[in-house]
């Protein structure tokens, strides 16, 4: 999973290969995603819902949206910029391997050098890998706190007032996307590591 430290760093350019391509993908992924997914997208790329319905109507866009729905929705997101017409699933490496064919490589690995006492990668789907790098109890607070400290007011308001229902229901839509994600399903083992610790 792409760190928001890395979404931050990406340009708001149109990348589309064909915006009619992108217009009828983008709209079709959206419409398919639940209210919680939604503003999950919203929540890890910092965008608005006007930028949504911009794509939505015109086709153009950017870095930052393409791998914010393709990696909420699992969605390549070759096919999302009309650059492939195939809709093949992504894996852990798939969002990174686009953002280094755009020239982001630079970002990628200073996100991955600072986060390397942690976790493996520049997104978090690789932890746990080995001994020496599963995450300890202290380093899941670490990452807890840079995580929150990161957040707007209104994002770290949302995740203070959230009930015990609704966490309830995002860790049921989390484990119902692990068996089809494998980012999510290295969160849901994140998670349950969280609990257990």
């Amino acid at each position: 999973m792409i760190s928001k430290e890395v979404f931050s760093g990406l340009k708001q350019t149109n990348i589309s290969k064909d915006s009619e391509k992108t217009k009828v993908r983008v709209k079709a992924v959206w419409q398919s995603l639940s209210k919680d997914a939604k503003q999950e997208i919203f929540n890890i790329s910092g965008l608005k819902k006007a930028t949504v319905e911009r794509t939505c109507r015109m086709g153009n866009i950017s870095a930052i949206l393409t791998v914010a729905l393709g990696q909420v929705a699992g969605v390549d997101p070759q096919f999302l910029i009309g650059e492939s017409d195939d809709r093949n699933p992504i894996d852990e490496e798939t969002i990174p391997n686009f953002l280094i064919d755009l020239g982001y490589e630079k970002l990628l690995n200073e996100q991955s050098a600072r986060y390397s006492d942690d976790f493996s990668s520049p997104y978090f789907g690789n932890y746990g890998e080995s001994d020496s790098k599963a995450p300890t109890h202290a380093s899941i607070l670490a990452i807890a706190g840079r995580q929150k400290a990161s957040l707007s007011e209104e994002q770290a308001a949302i995740i203070d007032t959230m009930s015990e229902e609704e966490l309830i229901y995002l860790t049921k839509a989390l484990f119902l996307r692990a068996k089809f994600n494998d980012d999510a399903a290295a969160l849901t083992n994140l998670l349950k590591l969280i609990l257990i610790v």
